[in-house]
């Protein structure tokens, strides 16, 4: 079928479409049906299809020119960063910031054939002019100017100049490159006393300008400036220096961490509905709580994580605001996701870092189920689920770790126990379909409980206390009406019964033999006698139902 062929398919289209219309206004005037004013009909169109030739000037017009200027700006830069021996300093000064002049004089001729890449020429002249005045100290052997304030506020200036140019010409490109020459300029500066200041100076920059031009994206490029800025604060700046180490300021970062989470994260939050719920508010929350705890983790981690890991807790504190702030102003289940689960993870490290592997192992269980409570609030079955997988890590963690598993064992069992009471309570609010995870709660208190009993008491009480637990979970399934609790203490009297019995002929204690077969059978005919009387109450209700 040929192009004209197709063209001319298309436009019977719209011709149909357009007489459709017609006969349905005629019959609305003759029912005296209210019309719509100013329908327009549907004109027909001819669609042109791109033509080879179309590409070819489109290639040629926009791409071409944008990487020969890129490519121009490798030649220059190499020019002024790497020494060529038969040009003096002087003329590669003279070189760099005549060109740079002239890039940035040009981007302003307001010409058709310039427009396409009028923003490049632009940037390539700010970036031109920021080297050649570092190479007034840097990427010399014999530096023009030497005091490191002098140099330092010269590059403060032109990032600040090529901000206001960035802005005027309403360019997010360009000032995201702005941004990158603050914290270049604010590395060399090489002192706490600037260092710190300029970087929440560039932390609140960001925030102000991507509210006030609506760059919803622009915050996301401040995260990870800043953040990556700061690491290489923190690891001494080696591309500077040549060797990593952590700076001996150290802490001083640790403060300023949570600070810049919280202006980010406070931020994003006050944003309206319609801004956070966008994607863009998603990344940022996502790069924001990954982004700085993982530099705090790097941080500490690389330094004293023995002797600094409680200040995880003010980290947790900051990320915990941050996931209750979002959930207040929006319910934003995804950010609030990940602020809680990277705060509930943080006082973890504080836990693990100050208290004993078992010990701490059976603090982070008890801290899980802190975790199924506020994520009741939260109303996230997400972090309800992740929580169980973290819980099921913890537990094998504490019996492949353990020499003997201990009486504090059943702490799993019973923070089990309640966590599947809680999910069931609320399981509307957390919009559970399923009975999966309260199920897998119950399978891990049912195993768990036997296991404790096995590996503590004397082998004559352990059918004892078997059967004891039995009964614990008929009384709880009775006073709860719950028909999984009675399934339970079945399966354990099983267990029970099996041990009173193999144990029972083993022994050669007399008074044990007689004491656990006369329990073991007052128990069968009591729980015989029980689910005698349920079987008759419910056929006693059913017949009344009839």
């Amino acid at each position: 079928m040929t192009e004209h062929e197709n063209k001319s398919d298309i436009n019977r289209i719209y011709s149909i479409i357009d007489n459709l219309q017609q006969r349905l206004d005629r019959i609305e005037t003759k029912l005296n049906l209210e019309t719509e004013e100013n329908i327009s009909t549907v004109q027909t169109v001819a669609i042109e299809s791109e033509s080879s030739e179309d590409m070819e000037f489109r290639l040629g017009e926009k791409w071409f020119g944008k990487i020969g200027i890129i490519v121009f700006l490798l030649a220059v830069i190499n020019f002024l960063i790497f020494p060529i021996g038969i040009f003096s300093q002087t003329l590669v000064l003279a070189v760099g910031f005549s060109i740079s002049l002239i890039m940035m004089a040009g981007s302003q001729i307001r010409e058709d054939y310039l427009k396409n890449f009028a923003g490049y020429i632009l940037g390539g002249g700010v970036i031109l002019f920021y080297l050649s005045i570092m190479r007034l100290k840097y990427f010399s052997s014999a530096p023009i100017i030497n005091d490191q304030f002098t140099i330092v506020s010269l590059l403060f200036f032109t990032a600040l100049v090529s901000m206001i140019l960035s802005l005027k010409n309403k360019s997010i490109a360009l000032t995201g490159i702005s941004v990158i020459l603050f914290c270049v300029a604010n590395l060399l500066s090489n002192t706490t006393m600037i260092f710190f200041p300029v970087l929440i100076a560039i932390c609140l920059a960001t925030i102000v300008i991507g509210i006030t031009y609506n760059w919803k994206s622009f915050p996301l490029t401040g995260i990870i400036l800043t953040y990556f800025t700061l690491l290489l604060w923190t690891i001494n700046n080696p591309f500077v220096t040549g060797k990593i180490i952590f700076v001996n300021d150290y802490m001083v970062g640790l403060v300023f961490v949570p600070i810049i989470i919280l202006l980010y994260g406070i931020a994003n939050a006050l944003q309206t509905k319609e801004t956070n719920d966008s994607n863009w508010s998603y990344k940022i929350s996502i790069a924001n709580s990954v982004g700085g705890f993982g530099l705090f983790a790097i941080i500490l981690i690389g330094t004293n994580l023995a002797e600094n890991g409680l200040l995880f807790i003010v980290l947790s504190i900051a990320l915990f605001i941050l996931a209750i702030l979002h959930w207040n102003k929006h319910h934003s289940k995804l950010s609030t996701f990940f602020y809680s689960m990277l705060a509930y993870a943080s006082f973890s490290v504080a836990i693990v870092s100050k208290v004993d592997t078992q010990n701490a192992l059976i603090l982070l269980c008890w801290q899980s189920l802190v975790v199924v409570s506020t994520a009741l609030w939260f109303r996230s079955k997400f972090i309800v689920v992740a929580n169980f997988f973290i819980f099921i890590l913890i537990l094998f963690s504490f019996v492949f770790s353990a020499d003997k598993l201990q009486f504090t064992t059943a702490s799993f069992g019973i923070v089990a126990l309640i966590s599947a009471r809680v999910i069931n309570w609320q399981k509307k609010r957390l919009e559970l379909i399923t009975e999966n995870l309260r199920n897998a709660y119950l399978l891990v208190a049912f195993v768990i409980f036997p296991i404790v009993v096995f590996n503590n008491l004397p082998n004559h009480l352990v059918g004892i206390a078997l059967i004891g637990l039995s009964f614990f979970y008929y009384i709880v399934g009775k006073l709860i009406n719950n028909k999984k609790y009675r399934l339970m203490a079945t399966g354990n009297l099983i267990i029970a019964l099996g041990y009173i019995i193999v144990f029972g002929f083993v022994s050669e204690n007399t008074t044990y033999k007689v004491f656990s077969f006369f329990l073991a059978s007052v128990t069968l005919l009591i729980v015989s006698i029980v689910y005698t009387k349920v079987r008759l109450k419910e056929k006693n209700n059913s017949v009344l139902n009839q």
